[in-house]
């Protein structure tokens, strides 16, 4: 598979509600993604379950992922009034 399918599959595995808007930024998969399953979580939970997955599925491949900014939807909808 390529690699945002497998990204993406990954953050399913955590996520599965998640949306995911992704981008190239210097060579690497980055991107927001947006989950109702982040709300309870705090960043770090988030942070640590996601990165988790995208190790255990990607292996070595996921090196090519890039900053991953997770967001419940409240905090997405505060972020998007704020630009």
């Amino acid at each position: 598979m390529a690699l945002q399918a497998d990204l993406e599959h990954a953050i399913h595995a955590v996520a599965p509600r998640a949306t995911m808007q992704p981008k190239r930024v210097n060579g690497r998969l980055s991107g927001l993604v947006i989950a109702e399953e982040f709300d309870p979580m705090t960043h770090l939970e988030r942070q640590r379950a996601v990165w988790a997955k995208i190790r255990e599925e990607l292996g070595a491949r996921a090196t090519k992922v890039g900053v991953l900014l997770q967001y419940s939807p409240e905090e997405a909808d505060a972020v998007a009034d704020t630009e």
